[in-house]
Formats: structure tokens, C-alpha cells, sequence
């Protein structure tokens, strides 16, 4: 069961690292798409 724990404690974090920064970016892009229009 620990190394299940461990196991899905890492999955949660590799997830995080990757997902987080690619929404982020998508965040900023739609906020700057947004920031053009009402120029």
C-alpha cells in the first residue's frame, strides 16, 4: 500500500508539472488575445 501511495503521490506531481505550465500559457495567450480585441 506504501508504494501504491508513493506511486500515485508522483503521478499527482508529474501531472501537475506538466498540466499547470501549459495552462498557464494557455491563460496568457487568451488574455492577451482578449487585451488585442479591446484595443
Amino acid at each position: 500500500m506504501h508504494l501504491r501511495e508513493r506511486f500515485g503521490q508522483v503521478c499527482l506531481f508529474t501531472y501537475y508539472s506538466h498540466y499547470a505550465p501549459l495552462r498557464a500559457l494557455r491563460v496568457f495567450k487568451t488574455l492577451g488575445e482578449v487585451r488585442n480585441l479591446t484595443k
